[in-house]
């Protein structure tokens, strides 16, 4: 028990944590390569409960933009379940359509730019891919695989949990595509980056506190 830092090879700060009785308490706080802190709110400390149906997700600071640290479940038109199953949807949150997932953050809250994703991976710098991917996700919450819906069906074989995750932006491409995040874990590697997915397809939803501009 007691409070446990983490270093990296610089000797600079990363990550502290807080046990108590085997069990972790308090935040866990994500420190930049320059020993500030950028993350902080792991254990729940901090809630946001949508008003339309009650339901509450973990709220986490990076830099000055606060984020739901687990995926929507608000139910709207053209939102899914993975696979149709109703307990996929209270594990992993639902998968909405690009046009979906643009009104379905309650009010105050918002679908990520995809200049507030790339805001969010430079807090951390270049070579800080599994801190990025430890302040995202917050934990188990984001990084369980979900899956993707398309015209050819749900996408995502069992043995990808705990793998990989894909989120909409809100940032148009053009040509029926717009961007989107993956963040990704596997036995020898962790990390994230943009991609590109038609908008008729359905992904997850993270909501970043505060209006679209």
């Amino acid at each position: 028990d007691g409070i446990f830092r983490e270093y990296d090879e610089k000797g600079t700060l990363r990550k502290e944590k807080n046990y108590r009785d085997g069990a972790l308490v308090g935040s866990l706080k994500v420190y930049s390569e320059d020993g500030k802190l950028v993350s902080k709110g792991k254990d729940h400390e901090l809630y946001f409960t949508d008003p339309r149906d009650n339901q509450s997700y973990p709220v986490v600071t990076i830099g000055e933009q606060a984020w739901m640290s687990a995926r929507l479940n608000y139910k709207t038109s053209d939102s899914y379940c993975y696979q149709d199953l109703e307990l996929n949807c209270d594990r992993y949150g639902r998968l909405y359509t690009w046009n979906a997932a643009k009104k379905a953050c309650p009010e105050g809250w918002h679908l990520p730019r995809k200049v507030e994703f790339e805001t969010m991976r430079a807090v951390f710098g270049e070579d800080d891919r599994d801190i990025f991917f430890s302040a995202l996700p917050v934990g188990e919450t984001v990084s369980t695989y979900t899956g993707i819906r398309n015209d050819d069906g749900y996408h995502g074989q069992r043995e990808e949990e705990n793998q990989f995750s894909n989120f909409w932006s809100s940032t148009d491409v053009g040509g029926g595509l717009a961007y989107s995040v993956y963040v990704f874990m596997s036995c020898c590697d962790i990390g994230a980056g943009l991609d590109t997915v038609y908008k008729k397809d359905a992904l997850s939803v993270l909501c970043v506190e505060g209006d679209d501009a």
